[in-house]
């Protein structure tokens, strides 16, 4: 606000509503009505697009809907030291927090039903882990590695040959999943591996079934059938793979993602981006 009152050109990037009448929602009112400036607004999603055009009456051509971004990772080999030992057997993985809404229940199934193969679970507080891993009765395929320094976190992308992403919806605990930006799944493209991800409308403005295998979040019976199917086609596995990184780099990258903004305030490519 205090940028736009003195004459800089503002993007104003939102990635959720406002769920309260605070300091910093009577100062957004503020940016908005003032109508000297053409305003320019972001979100990461249509459905964030949609909400603030309506409650504050902001012309749709004014709102920017940018997801977010990654960085593409050119190490698709190394792997954290001391996993060698689990590359005799086929790895799927889930790399983010373990609270409510993550799925976390849908990964403990999973590895129940495929005793060969291993399931890695990374990220998460000691609390949290100590409470799936009771829930799961220390199942054996089933391993927590605990919280990963998030630039390190590629090294166990790598290893694993799925990558899954199992969301779940506000019924759930998930309040964001309406408008989220999927950056685990960006994240996982990245690193050219085979996605299974909840089919959610937020999860499909970024991607289709020609870059994940995409099912109902509360159907395990699908989960299964989607995992089975990978699990039986290295060819599958691959190709889907290899879709998923070049949409990603096209798409949602930081360059990418840059110029969007660019191209939208400016009104022109801007190409010398490094």
């Amino acid at each position: 606000f205090l940028s736009q009152i003195n004459g800089f050109r503002v993007l104003f990037e939102q990635h959720e509503p406002f769920y309260k009448n605070d300091f910093q929602h009577k100062i957004f009112k503020k940016f908005i009505n003032n109508k000297k400036i053409n305003n320019k607004i972001a979100t990461i999603s249509d459905k964030l697009k949609y909400i603030y055009s309506e409650k504050y009456n902001i012309p749709l051509n004014l709102i920017l809907v940018i997801q977010s971004a990654t960085i593409l990772n050119n190490d698709i080999n190394t792997i954290p030291k001391g996993c060698e030992k689990f590359k005799s057997m086929l790895n799927v993985g889930y790399i983010g927090s373990l609270f409510k809404g993550r799925g976390i229940e849908i990964i403990i199934k999973l590895s129940l039903e495929f005793p060969e193969i291993n399931f890695h679970v990374i990220g998460g507080k000691k609390n949290d882990i100590e409470y799936w891993l009771n829930s799961s009765k220390n199942t054996k395929n089933l391993i927590f590695h605990g919280f990963i320094e998030p630039e390190k976190t590629y090294q166990y992308r790598n290893m694993c040959d799925i990558l899954i992403a199992p969301y779940q919806t506000n019924e759930e605990g998930n309040r964001n999943s309406e408008y989220m930006s999927p950056i685990k799944v960006f994240e996982y493209m990245a690193s050219k591996k085979a996605i299974i991800c909840s089919d959610l409308p937020a999860i499909r403005e970024s991607i289709s079934e020609e870059h994940a295998i995409l099912v109902d979040n509360k159907d395990i019976k699908a989960w299964i059938k989607a995992l089975r199917d990978l699990i039986n086609s290295p060819e599958k596995r691959k190709k889907l793979g290899e879709s998923a990184f070049l949409h990603c780099k096209d798409n949602f990258t930081y360059k990418a993602r840059c110029k969007k903004i660019l191209f939208f305030m400016f009104n022109k490519d801007i190409d010398n981006i490094n």
